[in-house]
């Protein structure tokens, strides 16, 4: 029977041993059992010449670079540890440093296929137009949502208007970023034909044929859209609710007396600048009534006329006895003339 000496050098680990024995001699150096030897952790004379295994730079650095490719395949950091016998808190230490985590190589391979955008785009007008062009309708659609969570908090509807009044904010933000990218990095000059280049081409043509002694015809105008048909019909009530309250202011001055064209006709250029203000803010109110789900044409426009009358004013009378603001108030120290 081979005692515990010799088991241990054939090459039988010691753990091992103290497991297979049940009282094991004392040892001839130590004078304790072998047990107590192996239990306390104590190294034996044949075992102090051994020195622990430690994986060397290139080691690390090979099973590093074995994990990094295992874990890009899509291998569990678990699955790695145990296949290339590595610590777990080594290869978690190694998976966040170097990168390899899950969520790191989901990460990357997104950005490789590049930004994914789920949905439509909310306003796709504004995609095929020119710069200057999407900044004025960006602006445009900020203020029909802003008056669209007006009209429907007028009529009561809180929480509709209160989405709008976000989408207002959005587009809002969306027009000061896009208006301060062009101030920094402006787009090259647009080539567009303006009216007022089309009615200079109409008048040369027109000099051109007279002088030539031949009878200019002007091209025919394009058909309106019906979004201009009702715009030009939309104009039409705004004016005549216009005059219809200038009427009535007028009549109002003259004590009952009807207004003549001619007076209403210098009514006009007298007050053009405050019927421009009046005309502004009924085409307002006629686009906050119509962007309000439900709702149909407007009810009769009525305006405020504000201008100011034409008719001569009297002037203010002067109380009698003592003048206001005389030489007597402003300097009342008397002086005495020198003889």
């Amino acid at each position: 029977m081979l005692d515990n000496g010799a088991l241990i050098r054939r090459g039988i680990p010691p753990a091992y041993v103290a497991q297979m024995i049940d009282v094991a001699p004392p040892h001839p150096v130590l004078g304790q059992s072998q047990c107590d030897c192996f239990s306390s952790h104590a190294l034996l004379p044949q075992e102090k010449g051994l020195k622990k295994h430690v994986n060397t730079q290139a080691t690390s650095r090979s099973l590093r670079h074995l994990a990094r490719e295992a874990a890009e395949r899509g291998e569990r950091l678990v699955e790695i540890a145990r296949r290339l016998k590595i610590a777990p808190s080594t290869i978690h230490h190694w998976a966040r440093e170097d990168g390899f985590r899950r969520k790191d190589v989901r990460a990357r391979a997104s950005l490789a296929h590049g930004p994914q955008l789920t949905g439509k785009a909310d306003y796709p007008e504004l995609k095929d137009m020119a710069p200057r062009a999407r900044l004025e309708r960006l602006g445009e659609l900020s203020g029909e949502a802003r008056l669209r969570a007006v009209a429907a908090i007028e009529e009561g509807y809180l929480d509709y208007g209160l989405k709008w009044l976000r989408e207002a904010q959005k587009l809002e933000r969306g027009y000061k970023a896009l208006k301060e990218h062009l101030e920094h990095y402006p787009p090259p000059e647009e080539f567009y034909e303006s009216e007022d280049d089309a009615w200079r081409e109409h008048i040369e043509d027109e000099m051109a044929a007279l002088e030539a002694g031949e009878v200019w015809v002007p091209p025919p105008l394009p058909p309106q859209t019906p979004k201009q048909i009702a715009n030009a019909r939309e104009d039409a009530l705004i004016d005549a609710a216009i005059e219809a309250a200038r009427i009535e202011r007028m009549t109002e001055e003259r004590d009952g007396r009807a207004p003549t064209p001619d007076e209403i006709g210098d009514d006009r250029v007298a007050n053009f600048g405050l019927d421009v203000e009046e005309y502004w803010r009924l085409k307002e109110e006629v686009k906050k009534w119509r962007l309000f789900p439900g709702r149909g044409d407007p009810p009769p426009l009525r305006a405020v006329s504000r201008g100011r009358s034409i008719l001569p004013q009297p002037e203010p009378e002067m109380p009698a006895g003592k003048k206001l603001y005389g030489m007597e108030d402003a300097f009342p120290v008397t002086f005495t003339r020198r003889e």
